[in-house]
């Protein structure tokens, strides 16, 4: 088409100056960001200020648009930047000049849109981290929980088990009873609410020393069960925890956080995709939760697990990012041919920062 002919020379020719535009705004980008609930709040207690944004976003120029959305949008394009060279690459030939160019940009643009979501991630990370701190009282040795490497997985309330299982019966009158998790990405804080939002923490452990085990046919009552063990807890003791999730995906999303799978940690990103079904956003989605996935129209996401109770744990295919969503957000891919020209669309994207990986990889060895 020489509309996308000429959209492609736009972008050779200018690929290099957009990028590093890009590169020295992303902060910017990430504070404007970040800032908008400070915006809201100072509009709200000085009318003067707000009065001015009014007057505004009555300009002709703003096309309708309210102020929120200047600090957000141009953060916006910088995805949708990324999203143009992948559609570029659709129709370019393979092993063609302006394919090894669209290859070269995306793997820029890819660059600057870890480099943006990283500062916007880090920033909120730390006032989370910050909050969190504030609501633990600690019963046992103090754990210092800020740390600029640590940020929250997952947070919930689940049901623990009183006594051990062969000492309870289904007649007990309390057979379980609440147990509040924060689970970080290099750490398990398990407490009890006490007054309002604070939390008395009663015992700890490092997350690469968790494990998990899901009870089956165990009957109505133990629905939803695991087992947690901390083969190294506060006390240097390896116990156990008997954990009610309230569904089964609740349950589910607990498990592959507390104990992710390592045995895929090494598998390259194409081996472990050949043989996934796949499903297409056709509803946008936001996020409710740190380990959910906010989802565009038209992404494609590999679907790595399915609950019965409608949520889907998936691997979006341009940028490999995981989380959950719910099914109602997608439909199946069933046919494989599209699955198949998918695949191949992603792997022609990826397959630069693969052979990358493979020389660094090669590199450490020597």
């Amino acid at each position: 088409m020489p509309i996308l002919r000429e959209v492609a020379s736009r972008n050779e020719r200018n690929i290099n100056c957009r990028v590093y535009q890009l590169l020295m705004r992303f902060k910017a980008q990430g504070n404007n960001k970040h800032h908008l609930p400070s915006v809201s709040v100072v509009s709200q207690d000085k009318p003067a200020i707000r009065e001015v944004i009014s007057q505004l976003e009555l300009d002709p120029k703003c096309k309708g648009l309210p102020f929120s959305s200047f600090l957000i949008l141009p953060f916006q394009r910088i995805t949708r930047l990324k999203l143009l060279v992948q559609n570029i690459l659709k129709k370019v030939e393979e092993k063609s000049e302006r394919e090894i160019t669209a290859l070269e940009a995306h793997k820029e643009l890819e660059t600057v849109v870890k480099a943006c979501n990283e500062g916007v991630r880090k920033m909120s990370r730390t006032e989370q981290m910050i909050s969190i701190q504030k609501k633990l009282e600690f019963k046992i040795k103090s754990v210092p929980i800020i740390s600029h490497s640590r940020w929250l997985l997952k947070q919930g309330e689940l049901q623990q088990m009183n006594g051990p299982k062969t000492s309870r019966t289904l007649r007990t009158k309390k057979l379980f009873r609440e147990i509040y998790l924060f689970l970080f990405n290099d750490l398990l804080v398990l407490c009890r609410q006490i007054n309002g939002d604070k939390y008395q923490v009663f015992d700890s452990a490092s997350r690469g020393l968790l494990r998990v085990e899901e009870l089956e046919d165990q009957g109505q009552s133990l629905a939803n069960v695991f087992i947690l063990r901390l083969l190294e807890n506060a006390d240097d003791r390896e116990v156990s925890y008997m954990l009610k999730a309230s569904s089964q995906s609740e349950m589910k999303r607990w498990m592959i956080l507390l104990a992710p799978n390592r045995r895929t940690k090494f598998v390259s990103f194409s081996s472990r995709m050949m043989d996934c079904p796949q499903v297409q956003c056709v509803h946008p989605y936001v996020a409710q939760q740190p380990d959910e996935l906010s989802l565009e129209l038209a992404d494609v996401l590999n679907i790595l697990e399915k609950t019965d109770d409608g949520w889907i744990f998936g691997e979006r295919l341009h940028d490999q990012e995981r989380g959950w969503f719910p099914t109602s957000m997608g439909e199946e891919i069933m046919n494989p041919k599209i699955r198949s020209q998918n695949l191949k669309e992603c792997f022609r994207v990826h397959k630069t920062d693969d052979s990358q990986r493979r020389k660094m990889s090669s590199k450490n060895r020597q």
